[in-house]
């Protein structure tokens, strides 16, 4: 019995401890609202400064003029990163946001009413689940061409089928409760029903998978910019900065390797936060 409660006291803690806020959470959590402040006042403030070109300070490597040096035509790398945070995370942001919206109507859809219902939306899921998430995105900016609503658009319609998924799973789950019956009984509609309970009760899995789902998305929106069909120039974009320094590579590293940098703990941050969130709202999932 003692060593069945030890073992039951160690699986507590060890739980108690995922869930705990930690130095390195908080580390995270700092730069993400270093790159949140970066979208919201980066503009005002350096604006002017990541577009201004200064052929006599090309090329410069970093140091106390310039933090992360100056490009091939000598604009300022840091301010070009501070400005090139809001397009990014705008489009990141808004993009999960419609995913989600996408995938948990079409998840709620399927799970609730089922039958016909259900094998239509999950035929969809299949059939988009066909396309590489790329070569998709490629597909429809060569049609529509590029902007910021188009690529919110894009990284919506690439996400969807994963928040349809979870959505789906739990409202199947939740659709079997007793309380779902009796709430049918006494005669509330589908809406009132989907509302009232279906809904509440997904929330914690589609907040995980959203936080998760924000690092494909940055690096989508990235890979989509170096391949030049993401934000275009002047404006700066983290993806299209490492594309136009490539061919600086050795001799000119920090053009790419310091949006490169941004990129990766940015995604980190995101990712570490989104294995606590996981931890805190669904342990189930740990």
């Amino acid at each position: 019995m003692s060593g069945v409660s030890l073992d039951i006291a160690a699986q507590g803690g060890e739980a108690t401890s995922s869930r705990r806020f930690g130095p390195l959470n908080a580390f995270f959590v700092a730069w993400l609202l270093l790159m949140l402040a970066a979208a919201l006042f980066g503009p005002v403030l350096f604006g002017d400064q990541a577009m201004q070109q200064s052929l006599g300070t090309r090329l410069k490597p970093p140091g106390a003029a310039h933090w992360m040096g100056t490009d091939q035509v000598g604009r300022d790398i840091f301010a070009r990163v501070i400005v090139g945070a809001r397009p990014t995370l705008v489009i990141a942001l808004f993009g999960v946001l419609a995913g989600m919206l996408l995938g948990t109507v079409t998840g709620t859809l399927a799970g609730y009413f089922g039958g016909a219902v259900d094998r239509v939306c999950m035929a969809l899921v299949d059939v988009k689940l066909a396309f590489p998430t790329i070569l998709f995105a490629i597909g429809v900016i060569a049609v529509f061409g590029t902007s910021t609503t188009i690529l919110v658009i894009v990284v919506g319609l690439t996400g969807w089928v994963t928040y349809a998924r979870v959505q789906r799973s739990v409202v199947l789950k939740v659709n079997a409760q007793t309380y779902i019956e009796a709430s049918r009984a006494v005669g509330s509609s589908h809406l009132r029903v989907v509302c009232r309970h279906i809904i509440p009760n997904s929330l914690s899995p589609l907040l995980v998978v959203a936080s998760i789902d924000l690092v494909r998305v940055i690096l989508l929106e990235a890979s989509l910019s170096f391949l030049g069909l993401g934000i275009q120039p002047p404006t700066p974009s983290w993806g299209g900065m490492i594309n136009s320094g490539r061919s600086y590579l050795e001799t000119a590293w920090w053009i790419c390797v310091c949006p490169g940098l941004v990129i990766m703990m940015t995604a980190l941050s995101i990712s570490r936060l989104g294995d606590w969130l996981r931890d805190v709202l669904d342990p189930d999932l740990s």
